[in-house]
């Protein structure tokens, strides 16, 4: 919220902004320049770049490598379209070897050809559960089986020793 305030500035001075503004949109002149001036460049100006761009593609080097970005692109497109997903990984590169385009990678490929080719199943995440519940079974199970009422033979007795719970 802060930062907002800083960059926006405040309420008083977008009000005053906001009044300089609308007076000045009152003004023929004003208004005008500001509508010109939203188009990118002047009529002058598109028609110099018109003619710059006319002259590189009389060019013969200019020309072919901008037609080659271009089909490279169209390939492109047409590849991520043409995807046939009946196809497995191998008929799919021999449909692209017969079209003579590259074959896509194998990242490019629907999830199904994904888990078929690497020939593994999702694994299901285990529930991790939660360190006291942890600890709540280690001492319920402790408690069931009467360990600490027995005295354990290699110490004796342990009557002097004493468990806590907090539950």
């Amino acid at each position: 919220m802060k930062k907002t305030l800083i960059f926006n500035q405040d309420e008083n001075t977008k009000r005053r902004k906001s009044l300089i503004l609308k007076e000045k949109w009152k003004l023929k002149e004003f208004r005008e320049k500001m509508l010109c001036n939203r188009k990118p460049f002047s009529v002058e100006r598109r028609k110099k770049i018109s003619d710059i761009i006319k002259q590189k593609w009389r060019e013969e080097g200019y020309k072919k490598k901008t037609l080659d970005a271009i089909r490279e692109n169209y390939k492109k497109r047409k590849l991520n379209a043409g995807l046939n997903p009946n196809l497995n990984y191998i008929q799919n590169l021999i449909m692209f070897k017969q079209l003579g385009i590259s074959a896509p990678k194998i990242r490019q490929f629907p999830e199904v050809h994904k888990e078929k080719l690497r020939g593994k199943k999702k694994k299901k995440k285990k529930i991790k559960k939660s360190y006291k519940e942890n600890w709540r079974n280690i001492y319920d199970s402790i408690l069931d089986k009467n360990e600490f009422r027995n005295p354990i033979p290699y110490l004796g007795s342990i009557d002097h020793l004493s468990v806590s719970i907090n539950i």
